[in-house]
């Protein structure tokens, strides 16, 4: 009996998945995954617009969806989101940056 290698199934297991957040005030929103082309494209624009501050912000606008895996912000949004709550913000940008694989998860257990 041999195994065969499933590339499709491997591709499909390695597309972005979303994990949701709870809001306090407002309820769970989606944080999908993004892709490799796509945080390459905002690391480029940032980087080239001197704007690499802006990185957690900028993986927020582009990673919060809808149910039906919209984007929910643009860039029109950015003002807005820079006069929120900085601790919500911070919630937000952290869980975002983690499902993206730039924010390791801490152990709580001692």
């Amino acid at each position: 009996m041999t195994n065969r290698f499933d590339k499709a199934a491997l591709l499909a297991a390695l597309q972005p998945k979303i994990t949701t957040l709870d809001i306090d005030g407002f309820g769970e929103v989606g944080i999908m995954q993004l892709s490799v082309t796509e945080v390459e494209g905002l690391r480029s624009a940032l980087k080239q617009d001197d704007r690499t501050d802006q990185f957690g912000l900028s993986m927020v606008m582009l990673s919060v969806v809808d149910s039906d895996r919209q984007r929910v912000f643009t860039d029109d949004d950015l003002s807005a989101l820079k006069s929120a709550s900085n601790a919500v913000m911070d919630v937000l940008v952290g869980k975002t940056l983690e499902v993206n694989g730039f924010k390791k998860v801490t152990d709580t257990k001692n």
